[in-house]
């Protein structure tokens, strides 16, 4: 029977491949657990409940291997199927950063705790720093507005652009008026 408040430290193994397994009959109270993971091998130290496990754990992870290939998953804690015991991460912020993974604590519903990694996400970029800003603009000296063209007025159709059957031509403007053209034509 474990029951306590204090703490377990699994010594980190002298090679690769040596992990300790506690196995005890009950776990009870709000222990801290070190454990050791060789994230690069899958392999870790393993804490197994009998009969039953109750309380708020902690759990303390560090690497003792290389940065992993890939992201493996770590059984860490068994304890029975619907034990009351939870188990949480004590690392900073609750996860293990291992290389370019980051791993969190789950529980599968069967009493199974184990680290389960994912590609880390990448660091922010740095915010664009502001390139250099005009000065101020000398001032410029005023412009005279410029002075919109006036259209041209519209002239007479020459004789030859006249049909043979023109009637009627008349100028209803007047000087310095538009000019409006009636144009009539007999068949």
């Amino acid at each position: 029977r474990l029951a306590s408040d204090g703490s377990v430290d699994f010594q980190q193994p002298a090679e690769a491949g040596r992990f300790k397994v506690l196995m005890v009959d009950t776990l009870a109270g709000s222990g801290l657990f070190r454990m050791n993971v060789f994230a690069d091998l899958g392999l870790s130290d393993k804490l197994v409940v009998m009969r039953d496990a109750s309380g708020q754990h902690r759990l303390w992870v560090r690497n003792s291997g290389s940065e992993p290939a890939s992201a493996n998953t770590m059984l860490l804690v068994q304890t029975p199927r619907g034990s009351a015991a939870t188990f949480t991460l004590a690392n900073k912020d609750g996860k293990v950063d291992i290389g370019t993974y980051r791993y969190r604590l789950a529980a599968n519903g069967n009493g199974q705790w184990s680290l389960v990694g994912a590609k880390a996400p990448p660091a922010p970029k740095p915010a664009p720093q502001p390139g250099p800003q005009p000065g101020p603009q000398p001032p410029q000296p005023p412009q005279p507005p410029q002075r919109q063209p006036e259209a041209p007025a519209p002239q007479p159709p020459a004789g030859r652009e006249l049909s043979a059957a023109a009637n009627a031509a008349v100028n209803t403007g007047g000087v310095g008026l538009a000019s409006t053209l009636w144009y009539a034509e007999s068949n």
